[in-house]
């Protein structure tokens, strides 16, 4: 597919496209008072796919220049939806070099080459944006001719905690226990796009934690490390977030700040599951235990949409945030499928 007078082209990447997507995602950065540039590794493709069942990677490429100035990807993935399990597509990853910003209208045509390659594999469509990032609220959620409308679902929260804590006495488990396969049976399809199972790309049984009372699991999640194909990298700090980077925030209960330029030791806290007789106090003391275990990380992400019982739970505990604004992306003639409850796993945003 070719447009602009042929000088710029959109196809599907190949793995010799690495190292130019990788210039892509180098070239940019989250907005705001934390400026977070996200990075891919030194294989964006493989990074893209191990987040789903399969890929598709539409780039833009300057024929005259034979460079990839842009790149998107659509995952597909099977999870839950209205408690069918149906295939979901994560619409993420949309950037173009900074120099070709406003140079080129390229954006309505890649959403189409993107439908067509993916129509007949996805139920329906989703996506975030920052909530910080108003351009781009801006741009996608007006409606435009050839472009797809964002239907706006509600907030996501990623809670940024550290893992400095109290110490408690609960008694919790490590491992593949007993009963935790049939016990995320169970939880998972109450909640529109969780995962189908626990077998989320690099999680080991020792990454589980469960705590059960009398035999039975009340609560259990993973703890799920990325950072060998997705990494953050902190770039500087504005306004109040410049005064707090240089307190001692790690002996005050927060998270610590990194210093600018460097990679954040992070994991994400992965499917979270309580029983719905389980107390907040209970389940305050199960993630503070879950943070004491892993202290060898200096952050954990624990996202959750804005209906979460859990919210109320994490407000509770020291933190930083950011959110983000949720979607479902339909083209036209698509009907609303997207709907509350809704369980995300920020290790698949």
């Amino acid at each position: 597919m070719s447009f602009q007078n042929e000088r710029y082209i959109l196809r599907l990447a190949t793995p010799d496209d690495a190292a130019g997507i990788k210039k892509v995602f180098e070239s940019g950065e989250f907005p705001g008072g934390i400026s977070v540039q996200f990075l891919r590794g030194e294989d964006p493709l493989l990074s893209l796919q191990r987040d789903g069942d399969r890929a598709v990677i539409p780039i833009a490429v300057d024929r005259g220049t034979d460079e990839i100035i842009g790149v998107g990807a659509c995952i597909i993935q099977r999870a839950y939806l209205n408690g069918d399990v149906k295939k979901v597509g994560y619409l993420t990853g949309l950037k173009l070099l900074p120099q070709y910003h406003r140079k080129v209208s390229i954006i309505p045509k890649a959403y189409n080459f993107l439908y067509q390659a993916t129509k007949d594999d996805v139920d329906v469509y989703y996506t975030t944006i920052l909530s910080d990032n108003l351009p781009a609220q801006k741009m996608l959620e007006k409606k435009r001719r050839f472009m797809p409308e964002y239907r706006y679902i509600g907030d996501y929260t990623v809670y940024c905690m550290g893992t400095s804590t109290g110490r408690n006495n609960l008694d919790i488990e490590s491992g593949n226990i007993e009963g935790l396969d049939a016990f995320y049976d169970e939880h998972l399809p109450k909640h529109n796009l969780s995962p189908i199972n626990r077998n989320l790309f690099g999680l080991s049984d020792r990454n589980f934690y469960t705590l059960r009372r009398d035999g039975e699991i009340l609560l259990a999640c993973a703890v799920w490390n990325q950072q060998d194909y997705k990494q953050y990298l902190l770039k500087s700090y504005s306004g109040i977030y410049k005064l707090l980077s240089k307190l001692p925030t790690k002996y005050l209960g927060y998270p610590p700040f990194p210093n600018p330029n460097k990679l954040i030791n992070y994991a994400s806290i992965a499917l979270f599951c309580a029983r719905d007789d389980v107390d907040d106090k209970t389940t305050k003391e199960f993630l503070e235990k879950v943070k004491e275990k892993n202290r060898n990380y200096d952050l954990l992400f624990f996202g959750v949409f804005e209906d979460s019982k859990y919210k109320i739970i994490l407000d509770k505990i020291k933190h930083v945030k950011y959110k983000s604004r949720l979607y479902e992306v339909k083209w036209e003639g698509a009907t609303d499928k997207l709907q509350k409850p809704i369980n995300l796993e920020v290790g698949l945003l």
